[in-house]
């Protein structure tokens, strides 16, 4: 005697990826009833009919589960080669021949790249002022517009003070240099 494996719905919905749905649909037209319950059983006859019916959804189920989406880690391999890769035969457009060279030849050829850097690095040190004063324009800082008061009216009087103060003695040097200045004139009339 063998023994028949009786499945659940929502296990053959799975196994076939189709929905519950349609497996009942499909067993109601083939005139076997079954609930729409996911824990209804499917006898083996049933399931042989579904897997007959759904076999193209099973295959694309298996095909998608041997995709892999992502980073796949495969091992770099790096072949070593024992030969030495052949010398190219040289073409003519590969030979090069230097004929007739002197020491003139070269000294001029060394003045002229000389002369050619000169004005080049005077170039750049044209383009480098305005560029240091475009930069010095861009770096003027911050403007101050104004003051807050801090500490309120105890520091207006503090500072009140202190302007007094100061101005109390520049008046001082200056009233003595007025005094001067008249006792100079004073000698020199005399």
């Amino acid at each position: 005697m063998s023994v028949q494996k009786v499945m659940r719905l929502s296990q053959v919905a799975r196994k076939l990826n189709v929905g519950r749905d349609t497996i009942v649909e499909f067993l109601a037209e083939n005139g076997m009833e079954t609930d729409r319950n996911p824990n209804a059983k499917i006898t083996p006859e049933q399931y042989a009919l579904l897997a007959k019916e759904f076999a193209s959804s099973l295959l694309d189920k298996e095909e998608a589960e041997s995709l892999h989406i992502g980073v796949q880690h495969r091992e770099k391999l790096t072949l070593e080669q024992d030969e030495e890769p052949a010398e190219k035969p040289k073409t003519e457009d590969e030979e090069i021949l230097i004929t007739n060279l002197s020491a003139e030849t070269i000294d001029r050829e060394e003045e002229e790249v000389k002369e050619v850097e000169k004005k080049e690095v005077k170039e750049e040190e044209k383009a480098t002022p305005e560029k240091e004063e475009k930069e010095k324009a861009k770096l003027k800082g911050i403007k101050v517009v104004g003051k807050i008061d801090l500490e309120g009216s105890k520091g207006k009087k503090k500072e009140e003070e202190a302007i007094e103060e100061k101005a109390e003695k520049t008046e001082k040097p200056k009233k003595e240099e007025k005094e001067e200045k008249t006792e100079k004139v004073e000698k020199a009339e005399t």
